[in-house]
């Protein structure tokens, strides 16, 4: 399965969110998505996590 780069993802969230705090909010959840990852034994699956947060509130 192929998944969206960070880098694509983060336009995409910009694309759809202009508001600073909401591009702010989603930095944050994906810091945190890939800290939970890491913490519970998914450290392989960190990055798909973190691109799951930034995009989480995409609408």
């Amino acid at each position: 399965m192929e998944h969206i780069a960070r880098k694509d993802a983060f336009e995409l969230l910009k694309k759809y969110n202009k508001d600073p705090f909401h591009i702010q909010h989603a930095l944050t959840v994906e810091a945190v998505m890939k800290w939970y990852a890491n913490e519970l034994g998914y450290a392989e699956d960190a990055e798909y996590w973190g691109i799951a947060g930034l995009l989480h509130d995409i609408d």
